[in-house]
């Protein structure tokens, strides 16, 4: 299976690191990037872990929080409210977003439903 990241995510990533850097510092910005990175290599591993919630239009939900113990212990995030959106498409896993799960996130999905060009 191959990963997709689709720019909107790749969007929510840069401004959450930016972001993470701005309120919290460097050092942060790096751990949550590393979080992120982790929950990616988590959902393609196993794309139907339990964790995941469904959604609809065969999306699924995936808190980033769950990947921590992936990440060595120095560099763990205390707390993250970030989920992964995304759906499987044939042989590929598309990273829809990256959302802040107090978000109204079926709304935050509506520009972001249409598959990725090869």
């Amino acid at each position: 299976m191959r990963l997709v990241v689709a720019p909107a995510a790749e969007a929510d990533f840069d401004e959450i690191i930016r972001a993470s850097a701005e309120t919290f510092g460097e050092d942060a910005a790096h751990r949550y990037r590393l979080l992120i990175q982790q929950a990616f290599a988590d959902v393609l591993a196993r794309p139907d872990r339990p964790v995941a919630k469904d959604m609809p239009a065969d999306l699924r939900l995936y808190p980033i929080r769950h990947s921590r113990l992936g990440v060595p212990a120095p560099d763990r995030v205390g707390r993250s409210r970030h989920v992964l959106v995304y759906r499987r498409l044939g042989d590929r896993l598309e990273i829809i977003r990256i959302l802040h799960d107090r978000m109204d996130i079926p709304a935050r999905l509506n520009d972001s439903m249409q598959p990725p060009g090869e």
